[in-house]
């Protein structure tokens, strides 16, 4: 009768535990003709980042923007928020991101986040932006996926500090200081283990504040290890076709395989 019971209690606990990792993360979603005030569902859903940002997110979360519309605001992922977290276009074509002179997305000190299918533009380089578009920061196991970013005045995708990163068909342009900036802070065992592939770096023509260096890179690489750039293609870049890896500086291995290099477009 004891063992029966143990047995009964065990089973309960084991499918209770069941149900609780498959009821894991709920999915959020925002319409440009949402409310804010709603709950959030396919159905009923919010407006504004700003109505999202107030949301702490937890673990398995996915929010899906409405394909199409055009979000204002900054995105932003911190320590408010747990890991594990999809931000996606759902519908027809990507959803947009319109940030202003402020970054299109910040995420800071995260793991298992994906950013898929999602348009992100600034101002301008000249027009008043003073930030990276899509900026990831001490974070591990990253997956960008189908972006476009462009018109901010740094990098349009930045990594900065972070590890195990998946980076494809990302679309970086019309930015200043580079289309893909990959970096560590002090020395190459900051930033590791990343992959870059099927990329395009185009028309980032440099940062009209940085006036001690050269700027206008497509994807510029340094104080990193085990990074990989393939089948990506950087032209008409800076002032002095500053395209693609000659910022390969102390970074080891770095290893780089079908990319095309085009002309540089001048300063503009």
């Amino acid at each position: 009768m004891q063992i029966g019971l143990k047995m009964s209690c065990i089973l309960f606990l084991l499918l209770v535990g069941g149900l609780t990792g498959f009821a894991q993360g709920l999915d959020y979603y925002l319409n440009s003709k949402g409310n804010d005030k709603a709950k959030g569902t396919k159905t009923d859903p919010w407006k504004t980042i700003a109505r999202l940002n107030q949301q702490q997110l937890k673990k398995g979360d996915r929010i899906h923007f409405n394909g199409g519309d055009r979000f204002e605001g900054t995105i932003i992922v911190d320590s408010s928020d747990q890991n594990d977290l999809d931000f996606l276009s759902y519908g027809e074509g990507k959803a947009w991101i319109r940030s202003g002179n402020e970054p299109g997305m910040v995420v800071t000190s995260k793991e298992k986040i994906v950013i898929a299918n999602l348009g992100f533009e600034g101002s301008g380089r000249k027009q008043g932006n003073t930030h990276p578009g899509v900026s990831v920061n001490f974070c591990r196991d990253i997956a960008l996926n189908n972006l476009e970013i462009k018109r901010y005045q740094k990098a349009g995708l930045l990594l900065y500090c972070s590890s195990h990163a998946d980076v494809k068909t990302v679309f970086a342009h019309d930015n200043g200081a580079a289309g893909i900036l990959v970096s560590g802070e002090k020395d190459k065992s900051d930033c590791y283990d990343i992959k870059i592939s099927y990329c395009r770096a185009e028309n980032n023509p440099g940062d009209p504040t940085q006036l001690e260096n050269h700027s206008g890179n497509g994807i510029l690489v340094g104080l990193c290890r085990k990074v990989n750039v393939r089948y990506c293609v950087a032209t008409n870049n800076g002032c002095s076709r500053n395209d693609v890896v000659n910022a390969a500086l102390k970074t080891r291995p770095f290893t780089f395989g079908l990319v095309e290099r085009g002309v540089d477009s001048g300063c503009n």
